[in-house]
């Protein structure tokens, strides 16, 4: 599933020196989540919130990407 989003989006979002660290389903009150997660040295509000609208844009051209999940959350990962 990371290798299908990275050759997505990888490309799009580099010159944000952002790179796709994890992607992974789960389910929370009965709403599937499909999460993109984000690294890298640009790793900052504005940086994730623009990769966000391109990841976005890029998936809604197919939706079948997401796997029928009702939410895409694209954000940072944690650290610590």
């Amino acid at each position: 599933m990371k290798e299908k989003i990275d050759n997505l989006v990888g490309d799009s979002i580099k010159h944000l020196g952002l790179t796709i660290s994890n992607v992974y389903i789960d389910e929370e009150d009965g709403i599937r989540n499909f999460n993109i997660e984000l690294e890298g040295e640009k790793k900052d509000l504005i940086n994730i919130t623009e990769a966000s609208t391109i990841i976005n844009k890029l998936i809604d051209k197919d939706l079948s990407i997401i796997e029928n999940c009702d939410v895409v959350d694209v954000h940072s990962k944690e650290e610590g």
